[in-house]
């Protein structure tokens, strides 16, 4: 088992210096994203958003790495849950039981555009507005707990500005009929008692519909009663834009698999 944050950043810093070896962009994505902006949750795998195209890439980045000593698991042993999303690709190490997974952008990060190959392979941020996870913009890392910035490695592990984590999961939740309405609700939810404090989350930086459908419903209602009601009302509008962007991406369909 990794028996330290120390161990736990060096071998996340070693999975981004494969991809980035490959020229492959990788934003990280879920759990680990929100401890690095301070939120305190379980991380069970280190999930990262990959090229649709380029995840088979990624996972043969990884599969021969002698320290990684990762294997690629079978479709039915992949991490996820009817209620949470899948990885396209999954992988696991018997030795210490770190958990790597792999998720397509077109289903998660469409709307912040195409990530950049020549970007990636020069440690540059592969799409423009992300930084690093050891930027000391983030959060302090709390003493003998993974929560707050990397500290060990500067490593090019990329992390969505808040906002951008905001925005993703609203748009997550329209896209997918809302059969993971309650996974990016918590998600939502960290946001808004872990990082909403202290000018952390600039809320001009939203969209006109996510800043509605997150001060009116997700900051306005602790239990989330309201939310299905405030999420029609505002339906029509995010699905314009969400449109729009998928179109521009060339995907044509507004449901996950």
């Amino acid at each position: 088992m990794i028996k330290s944050n120390d161990e736990f950043e060096a071998l996340v810093g070693r999975i981004a210096n494969l991809l980035t070896a490959r020229g492959i962009p990788a934003v990280l994505w879920e759990g680990l994203l929100l401890n690095v902006h301070g939120s305190f949750v379980s991380v069970s795998s280190v999930n990262f958003v990959i090229p649709d195209s380029l995840i088979p890439d990624a996972t043969e980045a990884l599969a021969y790495d002698p320290v990684l000593d990762l294997r690629q698991c079978e479709e039915d042993d992949a991490a996820g849950h009817k209620d949470h999303p899948r990885p396209t690709a999954h992988m696991h190490c018997d030795t210490n039981g770190l958990e790597v997974g792999f998720f397509p952008q077109s289903t998660t990060l469409w709307f912040l555009g195409a990530m950049d190959r020549d970007q990636a392979r020069r440690c540059l941020p592969p799409i423009e507005g992300l930084i690093k996870a050891s930027d000391s913009s983030l959060p302090s890392v709390e003493p003998g707990q993974l929560r707050g910035r990397f500290l060990t490695t500067e490593a090019p592990i990329w992390v969505l500005p808040v906002h951008s984590l905001l925005e993703a999961c609203v748009r997550c939740m329209m896209r997918d009929g809302r059969r993971h309405f309650w996974h990016y609700y918590f998600m939502l939810q960290h946001i808004r008692f872990d990082m909403d404090k202290d000018g952390y989350l600039d809320l001009g930086k939203l969209s006109n519909a996510c800043r509605s459908f997150y001060v009116l419903g997700a900051k306005a209602t602790g239990a989330g009663e309201n939310m299905p009601e405030i999420l029609e009302n505002l339906e029509k509008e995010l699905e314009e834009e969400i449109e729009g962007e998928l179109v521009g991406l060339g995907i044509d369909q507004l449901s996950l698999s």
